[in-house]
């Protein structure tokens, strides 16, 4: 099933529907090669890196993971062959989680860094700093930019199914 989340705040009776996933793959996708983050329910990395379409659909893909891809807005600016590229690479992910029966999660940039950064317009260094203050291992922090991108989509992630439970009250509240 393929959501979409421009907003955290969830109107109407939404709610996730794979909970039983035991992990969330991150992606920040590319033309080449594609950043990953595997990331558990808690929010805590598991491992990540980079690697190829192939070795993503092949292998980290499972029946035990949500996936949540990072995925581009208009920007009303020319569009070059990289742009191109990278949006194929997004729909033979997605096509590959749905044949799959996974949930997939499309994150836009700009979504994910406003929540994790605080401003939509943060780059590489912004995000790494703000990554850093949620205590994100330095393992993580020492990767590539895209592996840093992967993590922060599944954190937005989380953090929405953090909040859906907390909306259908069935969150642990602290000191419980």
């Amino acid at each position: 099933m393929l959501r979409h989340f421009t907003h955290l705040k969830l109107k109407g009776g939404w709610e996730m529907s794979n909970n039983d996933a035991a992990y969330i793959l991150g992606i920040d996708p590319g033309p080449e090669s594609c950043g990953y983050a595997v990331v558990g329910k808690g929010g805590e990395y598991l491992r990540g890196g980079e690697a190829s379409l192939e070795y993503l659909t092949g292998v980290v893909f499972t029946s035990r993971c949500s996936v949540a891809i990072e995925t581009m807005a208009p920007r009303g600016q020319p569009t070059g062959h990289n742009i191109i590229d990278t949006a194929m690479v997004i729909g033979r992910l997605w096509q590959a989680a749905v044949d799959r029966g996974l949930d997939v999660y499309r994150v836009p940039r700009q979504n994910y860094m406003q929540r994790i950064c605080g401003t939509h317009k943060g780059g590489d260094a912004a995000l790494r700093r703000a990554l850093k203050l949620r205590g994100a291992p330095d393992s993580m922090l020492r990767a590539g930019s895209h592996v840093r991108a992967a993590y922060a989509v599944a954190l937005y992630v989380v953090d929405a199914e953090r909040l859906a439970l907390r909306l259908k009250g069935t969150w642990p509240a602290a000191g419980r």
